[in-house]
This record gives structure tokens, sequence and C-alpha cells, in this order.
């Protein structure tokens, strides 16, 4: 059974048992001051694939906020804790379309993500695209995020022939 987009962001964070991610080559950075945020981004994505939730908790701030494309509303925590839980496997999450907008100690990074995965609860298949805005904040010298914002994106139209 196949679901929607918005499926896969109402369940919780993924453990994963073959990873495939990536990075588009045009999606390098500009220049090193962008290379850290990509890294994170890079960092973040292998920490949902692979269930490492210390990983993604060195990530978050402890005041992050994500907002899902059902509106759904989750903290730092939560977000933790359900990957811990383990209730959702990708099989795919790509990244591509990366841009870097950065602002003294903050940063906006905004990409395009097209996932696929299972939710382990009820076995069924959930594949999507959403674009996605990363909030970024440097503190201490070290960039961590604030906020995410993930929203459904239609899939790409093929021609006809």
């Amino acid at each position: 059974m196949k679901l929607t987009i918005a499926g896969l962001l109402a369940v919780s964070l993924p453990i994963i048992s073959s990873p495939v991610w990536r990075v588009a080559a045009a999606d390098s950075a500009k220049n090193a001051d962008e290379q850290p945020l990509l890294d994170i981004e890079y960092q973040w994505a292998n920490a949902y694939l692979s269930g490492d939730a210390e990983k993604l908790a060195s990530i978050l701030s402890r005041d992050y906020v994500q907002t899902n494309t059902r509106a759904r509303v989750t903290d730092k925590e939560e977000e933790v804790s359900d990957l811990r839980k383990g209730t959702f496997r990708y099989e795919k999450f790509e990244t591509t379309q990366m841009k870097v907008q950065l602002y003294g100690d903050a940063a906006v990074v905004t990409g395009l993500i097209a996932a696929k995965g299972t939710d382990e609860a009820s076995g069924k298949t959930i594949e999507g695209q959403m674009r996605m805005t990363d909030t970024f904040i440097r503190q201490g010298g070290r960039w961590q995020v604030v906020a995410s914002q993930t929203t459904l994106a239609p899939e790409p139209q093929h021609a006809a022939h």
C-alpha cells in the first residue's frame, strides 16, 4: 500500500536497514562558510537512517521545533524519542537542490527531499517528495538546528509522448 509524504511525516523518525542518502554534486558549498551546514544536513540524514538518536540530539538545539507537512509541531525531546523507538524505516532519503543563506550567526538551508520507507507499525510503504527549510544558529562557534519545516512537493511531471 502506498501513502503520500504527508503520511511519511506523520509517523516517527526512522531506523534504517539499507540507507541511501545523497547530496547532489551541484549542492556543494560555494565557500568554506557553507560547507559546515551542508555537513550537518548530511549527518542529520544519516542519524535518521541509522537510528543514531545521540547524533540527532547533538544536531538539534535545546529549543528546536519541527513543523511537518501536516502542521504537527514537535520539539527536540519528541524527535529524539521517536528516533529511539524506531517506528519507521527508510529505504531512500535523497536531498537535492540544497541552498545555503548565511546571516552572520544564523543560516537557512533549503532543499528538496525524496524519501521512501516503511511504517513498521502498519507495514505500509510511504513515498514522496517535500521541500524543506532548516534554520540554524551558531553559538559558541558551533552550528545547531533551531527550526525545521517541511512542505509537500508535487511529484515531477513527465512529458507526454
